[in-house]
């Protein structure tokens, strides 16, 4: 294996004038002469060798499958309080970075240097999930590696702990310490890193093609007269609805999946704009009867009491853009008054 490896490096064989013919036959046996000038690989090469490539296995998936569901990635950036504009640089410079990132350690460029961009970089990604912890998020979508499945915020920040301190290594160029055969052991570990990002990989574009096929449909709110509240009429009774400023009522069931990838969204659209109010069917079956609700996720944005837009959304652009429909009917109407 370390003859393996230290082909990777530059090498090159000088024998002392006095002994050329004891630096021939030290090549009988097959192996280089031991005073041959060259790499000399400890097991310590070989482990942080290892660590390296596992390292770019992981970066090099997370922005591949970014890449391939950039619309989810955005949608979750919402989540983080990213505004709607600057989603879209955000998420290519996300996939930027980890895309050189793991070119550079991949190739053993400035290995030391990208360690220790890659230790900063899942430290802030942990910092900013212990931020959306504290605002109250106990669940968010992670479309690091192409799901957009919720998951518990905590492992979350585990996980991308676990990945700087596995970056520490690197960047301090100090390997961990492996036995004569630890190489085949990790040689056999990072062929299955590998093999399984190429098979998450495939899952992802699959996954995709499936997503863009749903994305086909329209972009705006179903927003029907009969269904609903009147628009531009007072919102029906509400305990929570204090009549004040942006209130956004999201009603939902138990059994809507959609409701529930929603509401971190939701959350994070309303986060500076106004309140976010949820119903459940389940807990005050009466105000569905009394908004007219027709299905699940119908969500209604209520302006100082008057309703503003409403609507059965499937999507957060969908959202987004019945919260700025209703800005600009509040606007004209305020015009007129």
């Amino acid at each position: 294996m370390r003859q393996l490896v230290a082909g990777l490096y530059p090498r090159r064989v000088v024998a002392r004038r006095s002994g050329d013919i004891g630096a021939r036959s030290a090549w009988s046996d097959g192996h280089p002469p031991r005073d041959a000038a060259g790499p000399n690989l400890t097991d310590e090469d070989v482990a942080l060798l290892a660590i390296r490539v596992i390292l770019a296995a992981i970066l090099g998936w997370a922005a591949i499958a970014k890449l391939a569901t950039l619309p989810d990635v955005r949608n979750t950036l919402r989540t983080f309080a990213v505004p709607s504009r600057a989603t879209f640089p955000v998420a290519i410079g996300l996939v930027t970075v980890e895309g050189i990132l793991a070119g550079l350690l991949a190739s053993g460029i400035a290995p030391r240097a990208a360690g220790w961009a890659a230790v900063g970089v899942l430290t802030m990604f942990a910092g900013a999930l212990a931020a959306v912890r504290v605002r109250g998020a106990t669940r968010i979508p992670c479309a690091c590696f192409g799901s957009t499945a919720e998951r518990p915020t905590w492992i979350l920040i585990v996980r991308a702990l676990a990945l700087a301190l596995l970056a520490l290594p690197v960047a301090l160029g100090k390997g961990l310490p492996a036995g004569h055969e630890g190489w085949q052991t990790i040689a056999i570990a990072t062929l299955v890193v590998l093999v399984a990002a190429l098979g998450a990989l495939l899952a992802a574009l699959y996954r995709q093609l499936g997503v863009l096929l749903l994305r086909s449909g329209p972009r705006a709110a179903l927003e029907l007269a009969n269904e609903g509240p009147r628009l531009g009429e007072a919102a029906p009774a509400l305990g929570t609805l204090t009549r004040q400023g942006m209130e956004l009522v999201a009603f939902r069931t138990a059994a809507c999946r959609l409701c529930a990838e929603l509401m971190p969204g939701l959350r994070a659209a309303m986060h500076k704009r106004g309140t976010l109010l949820t119903v459940e069917e389940a807990d005050e079956p009466h105000t569905f009867a009394a908004w007219r609700v027709p299905g699940t996720p119908f969500v209604a944005c209520v302006i100082d009491g008057v309703v503003a837009a409403k609507g059965v959304v499937n999507t957060l652009e969908q959202v987004e853009g019945l919260i700025e429909a209703a800005i600009l009917r509040a606007a004209k109407h305020a015009r007129r008054v």
